[in-house]
């Protein structure tokens, strides 16, 4: 049985193997322009079957924020082949546990089902990737659900309301600064023509991964791939997209907030870095490095010095957002304590960040962070489709699915002087944004 643990960091969950145990990721790639990348895992007797369409909230039109995450829904509805509700009542009757989710540069469709029902799986999610039927009716009426859905997971929380406009402030040019879901206003405008489009650009196989992970074989996989989504043609019209580009931040900015829905007051900052198309792996391992040296649950330095130290608030993290398209963050949260100034917060945060010049400070601090790393890789075994999420990100994120075996060897090569640059390039610069949500 082959053994797996389990790392999360990041935001994400990926799964690499332990030192003694040896896993392959396999890939080909059809004539249509589809890649599909396997693991082979025989732990149980079932796949995760996923298929990964790089397009996310970065890639929606201007004035159409939101429009892949409302895509993401109608591909639940009508196809050329099944009626709305069908797709759904099939895969419920077959026990196959399926879902979605969209991203900043991602739409990712999944499932997981035993070994003999993955030909129906790949059968149903070929009818959706050029039979998806798009009408006014069905336009309209899932149009008020995503505008309820908005709502519900962001007009009626104050602290998603906070992010976003963090991320607004963030990001002056680049469409990470829109949410995925998408601003309400641009919600209700959606129209049909406006999805086609969207769906007939980016919903074609040579803009597509398929991901799988469980018992089954190279060749098995290739048969089944050629079969169901062998046929379909990759469309005459070139793939295109926007280059988008960040503009250097020339002042920091603080925003703050009130509403009557906040008992507590939370304070949050949001570093912007380069992602890891732009800077080497190992750099990037040094950000995620000095991530867990500032926000480790109980001996991160933040912890150390706001709550321990100091007294001045109850709760305090960071953690890293690397595997991105476009600019990566660092990002850290604390939550102050009532007779604690947001003054104070400022200036503890502010002095932590010029203490990690020095490198006697950072030199204790290094190993311990890369074990507390070491010591998040989980055992797991059943881990199928936190596999097929880990490679998803990866992959959607534009690199290869090799970072699974790089990553744990990355980290384990981050030096004190790898630690100390990226304290410059990220957190002596002027790009971030500080914002506090107030009762």
């Amino acid at each position: 049985m082959m053994r797996f643990f389990l790392w999360a960091i990041l935001g994400l969950v990926i799964i690499v193997p332990t030192p003694a145990s040896a896993r392959m990721v396999e890939r080909f790639q059809l004539e249509n322009g589809l890649h599909a990348v396997l693991i082979n895992d025989t732990t149980i007797p079932a796949v995760a079957h996923g298929m990964l369409y790089h397009v996310g909230s970065m890639d929606d039109p201007q004035g159409q924020s939101g429009l892949s995450h409302f895509l993401e829904h109608l591909m639940f509805k009508e196809t050329e082949y099944l009626k709305e509700g069908e797709y759904s009542a099939l895969l419920s009757y077959q026990g196959a546990d399926d879902n979605a989710f969209t991203s900043k540069d991602l739409t990712f469709y999944y499932q997981m089902v035993t070994k003999d029902r993955l030909p129906l799986i790949m059968a149903l999610e070929a009818t959706r990737m050029r039979g998806l039927v798009l009408s006014e009716d069905v336009v309209a009426r899932e149009r008020e659900v995503v505008v309820e859905e908005r709502l519900m997971r962001v007009g009626n929380n104050p602290f998603g309301l906070l992010q976003e406009q963090m991320n607004a402030a963030l990001f002056v040019n680049h469409p990470y600064g829109r949410p995925v879901i998408g601003w309400q206003h641009e919600i209700e405008g959606y129209d049909q023509a406006q999805v086609q489009a969207h769906y007939d650009h980016f919903y074609r196989p040579d803009n597509a991964t398929l991901i799988v992970v469980g018992d089954l074989t190279k060749d098995e996989l290739y048969a089944l791939a050629q079969q169901h989504y062998g046929w379909i043609a990759k469309p005459d019209a070139p793939l295109t997209r926007t280059a988008w580009h960040e503009p250097a931040t020339l002042a920091r900015i603080d925003l703050s907030m009130a509403s009557e829905r906040v008992n507590q007051r939370e304070w949050q900052r949001r570093y912007r870095t380069q992602n890891m198309h732009e800077i080497p792996p190992l750099q990037a391992a040094a950000v995620a490095v000095l991530a867990q040296i500032l926000g480790d649950d109980e001996s991160g330095l933040l912890m150390q010095e706001l709550v321990v130290k100091r007294g001045i608030a109850s709760e305090a993290s960071a953690w890293a957002d690397l595997l991105t398209r476009g600019p990566a963050q660092l990002l850290m949260a604390v939550t102050p304590k009532e007779n604690a100034s947001i003054e104070a917060i400022n200036r503890a945060v502010d002095g932590l960040i010029l203490s990690l010049d020095d490198a006697e400070k950072l030199a204790p601090l290094l190993a311990p962070a890369k074990q507390a790393l070491r010591a998040e890789l989980l055992y797991s075994q059943d881990g199928l489709r936190a596999q097929a999420f880990a490679l998803a990100r990866i992959i959607g994120a534009g690199q290869d699915a090799s970072l699974l075996e790089q990553w744990p060897e990355m980290l384990a090569k981050v030096t004190l002087e790898d630690v100390q640059q990226a304290v410059q390039n990220v957190l002596h610069t002027e790009s971030y944004v500080t914002g506090v949500i107030h009762p």
